[in-house]
């Protein structure tokens, strides 16, 4: 069976969200910005190198209200949300528009969350005798 993944990761930035996906999107190394509104017939060429499954997404997702900006990469999206919006509402678009993208290629979609940055103790990070010399 087929899986693709996407783990969703949030920032220090309260209104965006990483979505790391388990496939490839652009073929740009680049990571363009695109703003509301969103025009196909605007872009940019450094834009337009973003290649066809990330154009496609990026109308999808610019038609839900709320997005503001989307950065996108090789294998993921970063989303910035209007400040107003509230992120139920935004993702649940979001992700029903990367599933569909998605099952066309996979035959299960795996949703995954997490913090892009945890905070860790001294203790963790460089172990119980850091500083006793």
């Amino acid at each position: 069976m087929i899986k693709s993944r996407i783990d969703i990761r949030t920032v220090p930035n309260p209104n965006t969200r990483v979505y790391e996906l388990s496939i490839m999107i652009s073929k740009s190394f680049y990571t363009p910005e695109f703003r509301r509104p969103f025009r196909q017939d605007k872009l940019t060429n450094h834009q337009k190198e973003v290649g066809e499954t990330a154009i496609h997404l990026l109308k999808e997702i610019f038609a839900l209200p709320g997005v503001e900006m989307v950065f996108v990469e090789q294998d993921g999206l970063t989303i910035v949300k209007a400040e107003a919006s509230d992120w139920e509402d935004v993702e649940a678009g979001i992700i029903k528009t990367l599933e569909k993208t998605f099952r066309e290629e996979a035959e299960e979609v795996v949703i995954s969350r997490s913090p892009m940055f945890r905070l860790r103790s001294i203790d963790e990070l460089f172990g119980p005798d850091f500083g006793n010399w």
